[in-house]
């Protein structure tokens, strides 16, 4: 049997022995220590613990040594806490509330009965965790319902947490300083991460099913894996005893808008977002019920900066989202919950900047997911989780107009997408179980989660072919005028060797087909040790494999230790190690198993090289041409692991952390922690058939044919093979490797105040550097020479964030709600927009500048609500609320024209030139019925 069929064999034996369990990413473990006056444990106390909105009950009996342990408790409602012993008066805690992923401990102090009657006050979680070295923002029900979050996208939650932004380039996040791609999401346990790309969520949720929502940016636990940045999880609301509604509609109408800062004009925006919620009991105290509908409508312009043909044009949007789940109690040890959502967007964009209109595309983006769980109480020392899903995410995009792609550098960009039309589609069925069991001091835990991931599409091969003009070429395009004529024409080609995958209208021989799977398998353990009262340590180990990649060796060691200084649960010091292992992305298995090593390649011209096969403008090529000049090369993009299986391998971080927290007061926490990231087997590209380093510092050029000479794999050859060149006629060799490196230090302060008279806020403060190699698959400039990765700044540093967010309730049932938002701007790659070293490309960086060596201009966003909430007898309730958005209307730039020039020192005059802008100041109003 292979290794991996006995890792197979395990897990599943492992399913078969552990009763079902998983990750408490939607549920949380309550302990503590029942203690008497004079502060001596009390061992055979009754513990209770009843959820009020549900009917749960759990009992315990304290240990020996007086504790007592709940383990995977729902989040969804309210907890009462009773504890009793003979000879004492009995305690209760009413009116508590938890959070998901969360420890939290109440100890109990217990008077005698002689002298004191029984007891019951209104109570709160801890603000302060005590056993855990976990770094993690948890944002609450009630932070959900009232900030201003523009677009009511849950995600925009996790700007709150430290060492978060919007990332640079692909993905919707960025947690200490790494790519989009390497966040892991999760909804209810399992997975909603879009594996194809690995940068962003797969199905939306709205915001009004989220219960929960949480952001673990260091030392997350051995229960979750497949990133080496951070974790995003949302917990869903789940229906109680009392019936439930809310209606909504949110109007943001585009005649209030400030003026565009680009064009000083008001750009037309408009939307709509509109639906419901309702939920309540099927069965009361045993089956329950939650279902929601949303829709968004949306007009905008998106403004074109390029003198080209400047102006703002329309884009659209319009979105669907649907959400149902069901509880129910089988017995009373045994829960399960079965969740369907879905999630259809289509929209038309991907325009804007120096990308003329007919540079975008149109796109459809669906999903849905089915979920399913599973809880048996086992014994009151034991506790399992099982949750399933099947899932489907389904992606299409076309062009807006035809080809060819149309690059004028640093000037205007038209024409069609090289990488559209496409379909993609992306089915996952995953199980997961965690089996939990307390043994006093040790609380342990073991799982397993599998996952099979399916994936059929088409793609482009860049087949729509692309003209590229170096900066400062006069346009028109003049036939008779040499200088006028692009610097480089490329197009892609499938090997007609190998087959194509024809799916409905996408017919010419330019487009290839996936239809593959594959499996991950993970196992994990965890053990957290109460060595001693006040001091824990976390002791866990998780291990990976991906059938997709050829690399066997993704143990994760994770350590930590959180040490309760007075035991009073009012100063932690806490900190560790780990080691997190990232998800493989599909573009590189899905372009090997597409392509092969010499399948997808592309045609790159120069018109000096041989004009009499250079197309001409704006043609492109219908079929291969015959007899492939010198100047013809061909440039073939490999994975690595095509070549060497063994050279492929999974990127990951390790991860040092250590901080304190201390209650200020019961209400009040700070914490300052330091983050420490070291990524390894990072993902970069390499030109193995680059031409040899040369010195553009001095002004010198060199030609095409003179760098040509130097390639060590030899330069476009005459010589005829299948496509009119054998293999020493590549011109680049394009490999995908494992070999990049990262760094990331950070100084993270927070302070937040639970809501209490009338208020609550939260400030967070990331001091950071985060440097690399190389930003992921190559950044848009090159250095001179092409083996040369050093260390710089990397496309995600951002060295200040500071946001804060708060609520304040006024009298008269108002309440206002700000976030404000403070960050750096992110760095700046520039390049010359000329070739300087020969090699065919207009990307060369100038001179000595460094990568990523300038930055966008910082950031400040500040966003308000203001809400009054009208009642009319028992439940109903009418709030009307204002939102505005950037309410100092500050032009926050996010992207700039990036060409320098070849001359370090005399920087182009658009150099740095805002090409696009945040929105200006724009106002949201709504309306929310509840009953």
């Amino acid at each position: 049997m292979t290794s991996f069929g006995r890792l197979v064999s395990a897990a599943c034996v492992a399913v078969t022995l552990a009763s079902p369990a998983f990750a408490q990413v939607s549920t949380f473990d309550l302990s503590g220590t029942v203690l008497d006056p004079s502060s001596a444990v009390l061992p055979g106390a009754t513990i209770t613990l009843r959820n009020t909105k549900t009917g749960l009950v759990r009992t315990e009996v304290a240990d020996e040594r007086g504790r007592y342990h709940f383990i995977a408790l729902p989040v969804v409602g309210e907890y009462s806490l009773k504890i009793e012993l003979s000879g004492f008066a009995a305690d209760e805690r009413a009116a508590l509330v938890f959070q998901a992923n969360t420890k939290p401990v109440i100890d109990v102090t217990l008077k005698l009965a002689s002298v004191a009657e029984a007891t019951t006050v209104k109570g709160t979680a801890p603000i302060l965790e005590t056993r855990k070295a976990e770094l993690s923002l948890t944002v609450d029900q009630q932070k959900i319902e009232t900030m201003p979050l523009n677009g009511r996208n849950y995600l925009d939650l996790a700007n709150f947490a430290n060492g978060v932004h919007g990332a640079a380039g692909r993905g919707d996040l960025s947690v200490n300083g790494q790519l989009g791609r390497n966040i892991d999401y999760v909804v209810d346990g399992v997975s909603n991460k879009v594996i194809e790309w690995g940068d962003a969520s797969k199905t939306g949720l709205s915001l009004d099913v989220v219960q929960e929502f949480q952001v673990i940016t260091s030392q997350f636990s051995a229960e979750f894996g497949h990133s080496l940045g951070g974790i995003v999880s949302a917990v869903t609301k789940s229906g109680t005893n009392d019936f439930h509604g809310t209606t909504y509609v949110y109007d943001r109408p585009g005649r209030f808008d400030a003026k565009n800062g680009l064009t000083g004009t008001r750009t037309p925006f408009n939307q709509q977002q509109f639906g419901g919620v309702l939920s309540g009991p099927i069965v009361k105290n045993r089956t329950h019920f939650i279902g929601a509908y949303e829709g968004t409508n949306q007009d905008s312009q998106l403004v074109v900066t390029s003198v080209l043909e400047p102006g703002a044009f329309p884009a659209t949007l319009n979105r669907t989202q649907g959400f149902s789940k069901a509880t129910h109690r089988l017995a009373d040890r045994h829960n399960a919950q079965l969740r369907f959502n879905l999630d259809h967007n289509e929209s038309i964009g991907g325009f804007g900047g120096l990308v003329l209109p007919d540079g975008g595309t149109k796109s459809k983006r669906a999903s849905w997911e089915l979920q399913g769980t599973t809880t048996s109480v086992l014994s009151s020392k034991m506790v399992n989780e099982a949750r399933f899903q099947y899932s489907r995410f389904v992606n299409e995009s076309t062009n807006l107009a035809p080809g060819p792609r149309v690059i004028y550098t640093g000037f205007a960009t038209y024409g069609a997408n090289p990488g559209s039309p496409q379909d993609i589609r992306e089915n996952r069925i995953q199980f997961n179980d965690k089996l939990s069991r307390d043994f006093g001091a040790h609380r342990t835990f073991v799982g397993v989660d599998m996952s099979r991931i399916a994936k059929t599409g088409v793609f482009n091969a860049d087949s729509v072919g692309v003209y590229t003009f170096a900066a400062g070429t006069p346009n028109p395009f003049v036939a008779s005028n040499p200088a006028t004529y692009p610097a480089q024409f490329s197009q892609g080609f499938t090997d007609p060797r190998r087959p194509i995958s024809l799916h409905r209208d996408f017919a010419p021989f330019d487009f290839a087909g996936i239809d593959r799977s594959y499996m991950n398998v993970d196992v994990f353990g965890q053990d957290d040790w109460e060595v001693r009262r006040g001091f824990t340590l976390n002791l866990g180990a998780r291990y990976e494999k991906q059938t997709s990649s050829p690399d066997n060796n993704n143990i994760m060691p994770r350590t930590g230790f959180a040490w309760d200084l007075n035991k009073d649960g009012r100063t932690v010091v806490r900190g560790g190690y780990g080691r997190f292992y990232d998800q493989l992305f599909d573009n590189i298995p899905n372009t090997e198993d597409l392509f092969g090593i010499t399948g997808n390649f592309s045609i790159t011209v120069t018109p000096t090289g041989n004009p009499g096969v250079f197309p001409t403008f704006p043609a492109v090529f219908t079929a291969l041409p015959a007899g492939f000049g010198a100047a013809l090369g061909r440039t073939v993009t490999l994975d690595l692991g095509a070549l060497d299986p063994a050279a492929r391998k999974t990127p990951f971080s390790d991860q040092v952390t250590i901080g304190v927290a201390r209650e200020l007061r019961s209400d009040l926490a700070l914490t300052v922690d330091y983050t420490y990231l070291r990524g390894r087997d990072l993902f970069r590209t390499v030109d193995l058939n680059g031409p040899s380093a040369f010195d553009t510092t001095t002004g010198a050029t060199r030609t095409i044919v003179q760098a040509d000479a130097t390639r060590p794999y030899g330069s476009p050859s005459r010589v005829p093979g299948p496509f009119g060149i054998t293999e020493g006629g590549f011109k680049q060799i394009r490999a995908v490797v494992s070999e990049g490196n990262g760094w990331y230090n950070g100084l993270k302060l927070n302070l937040t105040k639970r809501f209490a008279q009338r208020h609550f806020y939260q400030v967070s403060y990331t001091l950071s550097r985060a440097e690399n190699e190389q930003d992921d698959f190559g950044s848009a400039a090159q250095g001179a020479d092409p083996f040369d990765f050093r260390r710089a700044l990397a496309s995600n540093d951002v060295p200040h964030i500071l946001v804060m967010n708060g609520t304040y309730v006024l009298p008269y049932t108002v309440s206002l709600s700000a976030i404000g938002s403070f960050k750096s701007g992110l760095p700046v790659d520039p390049q010359a927009g000329t070739d300087l070293n020969g090699d065919g490309f207009t990307t060369d960086r100038p001179g000595t500048l460094a990568r990523n060596s300038f930055r966008l201009p910082a950031s400040k966003t500040v966003d308000v609500s203001l809400a009054k909430t009208f009642a009319f007898g028992g439940p109903h309730q009418l709030e009307v609320r204002m939102d505005t958005f950037n309410l100092l209307n500050a032009i926050n730039i996010t992207q700039v024209n990036t060409v320098y020039g070849r001359v370090v020192g005399s920087p182009a005059a658009t150099f740095m030139q805002a090409t696009r802008v945040l929105n200006p100041r724009q106002l949201q109003f709504a309306a929310r019925y509840r009953f």
